[in-house]
């Protein structure tokens, strides 16, 4: 899970993991795409989207496939926060510690409200995809 982004040929590593399985085998595996790089930047290679997750099936004959998107709106923003106020961590300073207090006391409330409004902008807007992929 959240690793193909990681990768100098996801597309080859997919392939190859597919070819492994056995008859209706599955394979399990997740990928961001509005997340922040976090810690590290020269490490951290690819966003892959929904069309490039189907491009990717598509042209290696993979014909069973489920792309579940994960988190929406809402989500994208915490985490976008969270990272953001995250990246000095080191520093003392009192507004970020309590913005990152409030971020976490209103947590369940922004995922609820995020699973709500997940019908209407989960296909646009998300944190990344869970895939799973069967082999027939």
């Amino acid at each position: 899970l959240e690793v193909l982004e990681y990768l100098d040929n996801p597309t080859h590593t997919i392939k190859q993991l597919y070819e492994t399985l056995s008859p209706n085998g599955n394979l399990f595996f997740s990928v961001p795409l509005h997340h922040s790089i976090h810690g590290d930047a020269n490490l951290d290679k690819w966003r892959i989207t929904r069309s490039g997750l189907e491009s990717i099936f598509q042209s290696n004959n993979m014909r069973s496939y489920t792309i579940i998107p994960m988190g929406c709106f809402l989500s994208v923003i915490f985490d976008l926060t969270f990272a953001y106020l995250n990246m000095d961590s080191k520093s003392s300073n009192i507004v970020r510690k309590l913005l990152l207090r409030l971020l976490f006391f209103f947590q369940k409330i922004i995922l609820k409200i995020d699973e709500s409004l997940s019908k209407k902008s989960r296909g646009h807007i998300t944190t990344g995809y869970f895939v799973r992929i069967q082999k027939l």
